[in-house]
């Protein structure tokens, strides 16, 4: 499936945030399994975390990034052929 919107909703904390927790939102064109390819940005460049599948179903997508228990610093995830850079602080 095609991935479009992909983008980063609200603010990444590593511990409880005042505000709203922050989300990853995405659209599937149709049903599938996609490529999830998380990196961690270390010396200027970003190295692979983890790389999984996972199915989707058609329509929007949200993945709550409070729920992958990130550390502090840049990361940037793949979905399928699109990316996106956050910072979790």
């Amino acid at each position: 499936p095609a991935i479009s919107r992909l983008r980063v909703r609200g603010r990444a904390c590593r511990r409880a945030c005042r505000l709203r927790s922050s989300s990853l939102r995405f659209a599937a064109s149709h049903a599938g399994d996609i490529a999830v390819t998380l990196e961690r940005r270390a010396a200027r460049r970003y190295l692979v975390i983890s790389r999984t599948s996972r199915r989707v179903r058609a329509g929007r997508q949200q993945v709550r990034l409070s729920a992958l228990r990130l550390n502090r610093g840049r990361w940037r995830v793949s979905v399928g052929a699109a990316r996106v850079a956050f910072r979790v602080r």
